[in-house]
């Protein structure tokens, strides 16, 4: 299980699955919330995560700008629109949520510990757990640089090392949405 400690009471949880199966997206995430109304619950399509860094660097942006009310939306959006370094939501949700079919999912759970047995319980139904979706590899680094248009400027001024484009991908959500 992975965890970080986001304050005093709450704790975030991501839990990656693969092979999602999903008929109506909207229903879909109705569904889990109301299995689930204790936590925070969000679904993002796994392939526009670069690692666990870049999913933690976003989870800590979107509880502090949500924490000190400089976010416009929820916290579970916010996530959405910082993953996809995108201001317009509808844009955001078209792109890295849920959609009808078969995908890769990481869900981000927030709330407090005690209820996150339950909730990895629920998911685990719902596809195959699969850490394979939090590792970068080269594959999804290109589909990621070629997404966010990084230009050579960008990544000639550092090495692409493990961990450095989740970096850049963070710091291109906290530019785009402040």
């Amino acid at each position: 299980m992975h965890l970080i400690s986001l304050d005093n009471k709450n704790k975030a949880s991501v839990v990656p699955i693969a092979n999602v199966k999903v008929d109506t997206p909207e229903l879909f995430m109705v569904s889990l919330r109301n299995k689930l109304p204790d936590v925070f619950l969000q679904a993002i399509n796994a392939k526009y995560v670069a690692d666990l860094d870049h999913l933690w660097a976003i989870i800590r942006q979107a509880w502090v700008a949500n924490r000190e009310g400089v976010s416009k939306v929820k916290f579970d959006l916010d996530i959405i629109l910082r993953i996809s370094c995108n201001t317009h939501l509808n844009s955001a949700i078209n792109t890295v949520g849920l959609h009808p079919g078969s995908q890769d999912v990481i869900f981000v759970v927030v709330g407090q510990k005690k209820y996150f047995r339950e909730v990895h319980r629920i998911l685990m139904g719902v596809g195959d757990y699969s850490e394979h979706l939090l590792e970068q590899n080269s594959e999804k680094d290109v589909f990621l640089i070629q997404h966010h248009n990084l230009n050579n400027l960008v990544l000639q001024s550092i090495l692409l090392n493990k961990g450095q484009l989740s970096a850049i991908l963070a710091e291109k959500a906290v530019i785009t949405l402040v």
